[in-house]
This record gives structure tokens, C-alpha cells and sequence, in this order.
């Protein structure tokens, strides 16, 4: 497997409340998708044989692959990329200025690099994030 064209027809994990649901749908024909509560148990599925594919998020996949010991490998490329964000009450600007104070104080720093590197497989997060436009709402 190395991208939706060869998930066709196949048994595809998903959680549920998440995009990877509807993108299933919409790009891969023929595929049952099997809804989970998280993606935990639809990697478990994948790593029990009852699932050919589990599609999650890539910082959470590995993430989960690593700490729980599964023998699963992300394969080709992603289906959407976008930007997660974290959200804030319109009445907390000073916290908001806060964390983003922080989270760019671990950028400049490099501790974003080394957690990330440690946890996500390698991965680092500081360098996606440099990649990755990033935009404010309301």
C-alpha cells in the first residue's frame, strides 16, 4: 500500500469525529471504513488483522506506534495536510500571547526539535512547523 489507489476496496481504521472519515469515503472507492472510537484501537485493528490500512493523523501515528510498541509503518503520501491548532476563549488574549510565547521560545530553543525528535519517531516538529503556514481565525 502506498496510497489511496491501493486502498480501494480494502478495510480502512478510522476514528470517529475526524476528516480521515470523510476523505475515505470521498477518495477511496469501494472501502469499508471501520469507525473507532480513537486511534489507538483502529491501529490495534490494523496490527490484529482486521484492518488492511488505519489512516491517522502522522504525529499521532507515530506517536501511538511508538509507545505502545505496534508494528505499523506510515506509507505514502498524505491524504490532506493541514495545520492543528489549539483554541482559545476571545476573552484570553494575554494567555493566548502566553503560549505562543512559549511554543516560539521552544522553536527558537531547540526543545521543541529534541521532545519531538524523542517521541514522534525522530520527526521534527519545529522544522514541519517552519514548513507549515499557519494562519489565525476570528
Amino acid at each position: 500500500i502506498t496510497g489511496p489507489a491501493h486502498l480501494a476496496g480494502r478495510r480502512i481504521a478510522v476514528s470517529e469525529g475526524t476528516v480521515r472519515a470523510g476523505l475515505t469515503h470521498d477518495r477511496v472507492p469501494g472501502a469499508e471504513v471501520r469507525i473507532h472510537r480513537n486511534a489507538i484501537l483502529g491501529l490495534t485493528d490494523l496490527t490484529r488483522g482486521r484492518a488492511d490500512a488505519a489512516l491517522v493523523s502522522w504525529f499521532q501515528g507515530v506517536h501511538l506506534a511508538t509507545r505502545h510498541g505496534l508494528p505499523v509503518t506510515a506509507v505514502g503520501p498524505p491524504l490532506r495536510v493541514c495545520a492543528l491548532s489549539m483554541s482559545f476563549g476571545r476573552r484570553s488574549p494575554a494567555f493566548l500571547r502566553a503560549v505562543d510565547g512559549a511554543v516560539g521560545g521552544m522553536i527558537g530553543d531547540g526543545t521543541l526539535t529534541v521532545i519531538s525528535r524523542r517521541w514522534l519517531g525522530g520527526l521534527d516538529m519545529a522544522a514541519e512547523l517552519r514548513r507549515t503556514p499557519v494562519g489565525r481565525t476570528g
